[in-house]
């Protein structure tokens, strides 16, 4: 079964996940000339202009620890991860904008014949806040064909959708990358690491 099997399942989704990339309100800094003698642009607007999509950062979450490094027998507050409290902190890297990095790929998806690229058909969507009927009528779609088309183009969306890169560490201990190990190979090196 699909993860998305409905129109509105799936506009929900994109509703949902997508990246508000919002230009700054203050895009000069008044009291400063830019290199090419005018006004120079704040912090946040030249963040905002050299963002790519591919762009990560370091995700802090506070989790329930549940003691993995804490031999049998011993008390929690003797936890090496959390000293007892049950909660720690954990740092993972994630895309800062995992929406656009997804459109960004679906530009090279390949066009249904006579039909808009699925990657049209999305932003026509988001233009039209997510009404799919306001955005059919702009393409001049006949509504029973635009909500197969819809419904495909956010299945695509989707499947190229990722909140963080895959981890494809290597070791000396182990020279195939990360992403050929098995799952059984993973836990195991992950639980060799944890144990170390």
């Amino acid at each position: 079964m699909t993860a998305l099997p409905t129109l509105q399942t799936a506009l929900d989704w994109l509703e949902r996940h997508w990246d508000g990339r919002n230009p700054p309100y203050t895009l000069n800094v008044h009291d400063t000339d830019g290199e090419l003698g005018g006004l120079a642009y704040s912090k946040a607007f030249e963040s905002y202009l050299s963002a790519t999509p591919n762009q990560t950062t370091i995700d802090s979450r506070t989790v329930t620890c549940h003691h993995p490094t804490l031999p049998k027998g011993r008390a929690e507050k003797d936890c090496d991860e959390c000293w007892g409290t049950a909660v720690k902190q954990v740092q993972s890297l994630r895309y800062r904008w995992p929406m656009w990095r997804a459109i960004t790929k679906m530009q090279n998806a390949l066009r249904p014949r006579n039909e808009p690229h699925p990657y049209a058909l999305i932003l026509v969507l988001a233009r039209y806040d997510w009404s799919p009927q306001k955005a059919a009528t702009e393409l001049g779609l006949p509504w029973e064909y635009a909500e197969a088309s819809f419904l495909r183009a956010i299945r695509q969306l989707h499947g190229r959708y990722e909140e963080a890169p895959v981890d494809t560490r290597r070791t000396a201990t182990h020279a195939a990358p990360w992403t050929e190990l098995s799952i059984s190979q993973q836990n195991a090196i992950v639980a060799g690491e944890t144990a170390a």
